[in-house]
């Protein structure tokens, strides 16, 4: 029997899904103005792009961060008017909003109930939302969350062969996070050439993508190596300071034994996932959701 307890839940539950999933995110992004690490070396590289100057121990002054262009030029208007910790609670809530939105806009088209979303959420966020490399989503304000939240709006509208503002959001979290947006625009080029097998959307798609990512991507190169002196021979090369002495653990997990070993219970995990996926794919009966799960399964390896 079911309680009327669990009756009133559910009824909530759907009346105010997004708010309910608004409130939730809150609790996660816990916009209290008190910045995390990371959260202060963005702040940081935002307020000094437009060479406003910041000082502090872990400060990142002479670092201009050219792939986060618009994450930065939000944050540097905000920042500039209202302070660091006043700017933090405004995009943390912000990003409330957007991961709320897209979410239920992305399940809701796949019929998906609304209590088995916020299950699936807290799950995720649960076991630290990776398996390996120790990445996240949802959690802080950083270019990489603002890029993830609308990228979801632009699977949403894929999926939903409304291309125009799939594309849209595609650009606009490329313009936040360059890398994450070419990752996702890689995989919509093999989900189009191995799945939908349309060579028409295929050169539409591509087109308007790199006709409008291009002169981001020709300005991040030219930013990149302008006034790069290496006076200093037997200095370690920058690549290897960033990705095998600072940052193994998100770049280079093969790069030592011990951090590789430290992968194997996520690997499996990851394993056991993307069997899931592919299992759930052949039996599938309803075409979105077997969209969305060959689309999954691509994002998976």
């Amino acid at each position: 029997m079911i309680s009327k307890l669990q009756i009133h839940t559910i009824n909530l539950l759907n009346k105010h899904p997004k708010k309910i999933l608004f409130l939730i995110l809150i609790v996660i992004f816990n916009p209290s103005g008190f910045l995390t690490g990371n959260e202060q070396a963005y702040f940081e590289q935002s307020y000094n792009f437009f060479d406003n100057g910041v000082s502090g121990y872990y400060s990142n002054y002479f670092d201009k961060n050219y792939t986060i262009i618009l994450f930065a030029i939000i944050s540097n208007f905000l920042i500039s008017n209202f302070g660091f910790y006043i700017s933090n609670i405004i995009l943390s809530l912000i990003l409330c909003y957007i991961f709320s939105y897209s979410i239920l806009k992305l399940t809701n088209f796949l019929k998906f109930k609304t209590l088995n979303v916020l299950i699936t959420i807290l799950i995720f966020i649960l076991v630290d939302q990776s398996f390996i490399a120790h990445s996240w989503i949802i959690g802080g304000v950083e270019p990489k969350a603002f890029a993830y939240g609308v990228i979801i709006l632009s699977i949403s509208y894929y999926l939903k062969s409304n291309y125009n503002w799939s594309i849209f959001y595609l650009i606009l979290g490329s313009y936040f996070h360059i890398l994450i947006g070419m990752q996702i625009a890689l995989i919509y080029f093999l989900h189009i050439v191995f799945i939908k097998k349309n060579l028409k959307k295929l050169i539409i798609y591509c087109f308007f993508y790199i006709i409008l990512i291009l002169p981001y991507i020709i300005f991040i190169y030219l930013k990149s190596t302008e006034n790069i002196s290496l006076n200093e021979n037997n200095l370690p090369d920058p690549d290897w300071i960033y990705s095998i002495f600072r940052l193994p653990h998100h770049t280079a997990i093969f790069s030592n034994i011990n951090l590789f070993f430290s992968q194997i219970p996520g690997i499996i995990c990851l394993i056991c996932v993307a069997f899931l996926n592919y299992k759930y794919f052949l039996s599938e009966r309803n075409n979105n959701i077997k969209d969305f799960l060959s689309f999954n399964y691509l994002i998976l390896f």
